[in-house]
């Protein structure tokens, strides 16, 4: 070094003072890298109200970048419906008392979500409030848990209540059909009355299926599968659909032309529910009104195709249903056939339709495919293993329309065994009498199972026992049934029940008939009894 140039002595202090400002600076990366990490939404804001600090939770939650949180007041930071119900909690906090509150918000997104939040007051040397601490965390999981809790909650009340009733009003529904369809059948010809027969029976029989509906979906009953003609099916959803679409929505439907019926293995009332849930959902995603479009067609499914709806190749019925609505972004379309998942406001959606569909199709062995695109409407296409033609049972023609011989007359048919018949019901009793000897049966009546225990034992001649399950007494329909296996060995019977959810016992021999039923299928159901 030259002497002459002026140069200063190193400051024995500077180095000690650098590392340890090197050290701070480390403690600070290092704890704003844990507090940026931590599953919580974390700030901080002074006595003006202003953000001094927020950790990448807390601008994640909010949608916005760390630099708008941090010196801006509260008010430009929060929406202004979580500003409404956190400010009084922040005057108390500023005020010393510590704060706990929850609040729901919407994010730019449009998801809703919900945190739980506790205000922590920071104080000074002397007692004054300097500005608190923000610690809130994401329970958004947690309530939908508490709702999926009482929705489920919910349903069970309902499964129960409409189970404890179900009973009766199909005994009742037994004996309107039955009685109807007497009178049909007492005058075939008569093309007046039929107008007036027809839809009554077919509203008896609606109501039925209502009940079996509703217990399916309360109490998860197992579908009830077949071959069906889903062209058939759509017709009747269309129909429905008509009578509740407003007249801003136009429907259109696109059916495979009549030659080529779309056979498929499935439920018949559930697949109507579940066309009628998408036609629902389509409705509301229109409120300005648009086009709604049911189209069915077969295809066939190739390795790729078919691995993209989760079925196997090969051919399937198609339904598509189509709106012009508002559509779905991707985090809406990610969560749509989540149980529970609703975009709608409370009270206007259980949430449980599109899971519903979702759940039911792959039942049947088929698949879903959702097609949607902000403001470009939504497609949602169900695909179900095709069946061919010839799977369809029909019953030959006329059949339900051939005249039955009169049940006082009608001679008992060489070869038809002797049948107790026990209801506790009286009216239904004579209407199943009526069907009985109408095919031939001669006919033993008792009126519960005690009743039907003395019978069967003074009577060696019975060929059938007919018995509903639950009876008042000592012995319900099981009960008889097991005491005539006993008793009478070789004994052929039958359970009949008004409960739309009764399941065969896991021990039961005996076949099921559920009320209320037609007397195409009570022959049915006898004759494979029989056999």
């Amino acid at each position: 070094m030259d002497p002459l140039l002026p140069h200063s002595e190193p400051d024995p202090e500077s180095a000690p003072r650098e590392a340890l400002l090197a050290e701070l600076r480390l403690s600070e990366a290092r704890l704003r890298l844990i507090f940026d990490n931590v599953p919580a939404l974390i700030g901080y804001f002074d006595q003006n109200h202003v953000y001094q600090y927020a950790n990448k939770g807390y601008t994640d939650w909010f949608g916005r970048g760390r630099d708008i949180a941090a010196g801006r007041p509260i008010i430009d930071v929060l929406p202004p419906k979580v500003y409404a119900v956190v400010i009084p909690h922040v005057v108390q906090a500023l005020k010393g008392s510590r704060q706990r509150y929850e609040y729901e918000m919407e994010r730019e997104d449009g998801r809703i979500v919900n945190a739980r939040t506790e205000l922590v007051p920071e104080f000074g040397p002397d007692g004054e409030v300097l500005g608190c601490f923000v610690l809130s965390v994401d329970v958004s999981e947690v309530k939908q848990a508490q709702v999926a809790v009482a929705q489920a909650q919910k349903m069970e009340a309902v499964g129960q209540l409409t189970g404890g009733i179900a009973h009766d009003l199909n005994n009742m529904l037994a004996v309107m059909i039955g009685n109807l369809a007497a009178l049909r059948d007492r005058h075939p010809g008569d093309p007046e009355l039929a107008e007036f027969l027809t839809p009554a029976l077919k509203a008896a029989h609606s109501g039925a299926d209502l009940i079996r509906r509703l217990l399916t979906f309360a109490r998860q009953q197992p579908l009830a599968p077949r071959a069906v003609d889903v062209g058939e099916v759509v017709a009747d959803a269309a129909q429905l659909l008509v009578r509740s679409l407003p007249d801003s929505v136009r429907l259109l439907t696109s059916l495979a032309a009549p030659r080529q019926r779309l056979i498929a293995r499935t439920d018949a009332h559930q697949l109507e529910s579940a066309i009628l849930n998408l036609a629902i959902n389509a409705r509301d995603a229109m409120p300005e009104g648009g086009e709604l479009r049911i189209e069915t067609d077969e295809c066939l499914l190739d390795t790729a195709e078919a691995a993209e709806a989760e079925v196997l190749p090969g051919r399937h019925v198609r339904i598509r249903v189509t709106d012009t609505g508002i559509g779905m972004d991707e985090a809406t379309q990610a969560r749509v056939f989540e149980p529970f998942f609703t975009t709608k406001r409370f009270g206007q959606g259980s949430g449980l339709g599109l899971s519903m569909v979702y759940g039911f199709v792959h039942q049947c062995g088929g698949g879903v495919l959702l097609h949607s695109r902000p403001g470009a409407g939504t497609q949602v296409t169900l695909l179900l293993p095709a069946l061919d033609e010839s799977a369809i049972v029909r019953a030959p023609v006329g059949q339900s329309l051939r005249a039955t011989p009169d049940p006082e007359t009608a001679p008992a048919r060489p070869g038809r065994p002797l049948v107790l018949l026990v209801d506790d019901q009286a009216e239904l009793r004579r209407i199943v009498r009526r069907q009985l000897v109408a095919l031939g049966h001669p006919v033993i009546e008792a009126g519960d199972g005690d009743e039907a225990r003395e019978i069967l034992d003074a009577v060696p001649d019975i060929g059938l026992l007919i018995t509903d399950i639950v009876m008042p007494g000592r012995t319900d329909g099981r009960a008889l049934c097991r005491h005539a296996a006993r008793a009478r060995p070789g004994l052929r019977m039958l359970l009949i029940s008004g409960y739309s959810d009764e399941q065969p016992g896991l021990q039961d021999p005996w076949p099921l008939l559920r009320k209320p039923f037609t007397p195409e299928e009570l022959e049915s159901v006898i004759e494979e009894t029989l056999r």
